[in-house]
């Protein structure tokens, strides 16, 4: 199940639901011209030396991710 993806900016955490289970730090979101999905670069466990980037349709998917409050 999808969510609206313009929910998200940057400061916020986010959780892998399936193993690693790592805790995501979102640190920017860009998008670039003629392309569709915008990229999100997120810090893993808060680390901005160990940085992954998503999709930010991947990073909706619910089944995947879950946001930290």
């Amino acid at each position: 199940m999808a969510r609206d993806f313009t929910d998200f900016a940057p400061g916020e955490w986010v959780e892998e639901l399936q193993p690693p289970r790592r805790r995501l730090q979102i640190m920017a979101i860009h998008a670039r011209p003629g392309i569709k999905a915008a990229n999100v670069e997120l810090a893993i466990a808060g680390n901005v030396v160990d940085r992954l980037s998503l999709s930010i349709f991947a990073l909706s998917d619910a089944n995947r991710f879950r946001r930290l409050r």
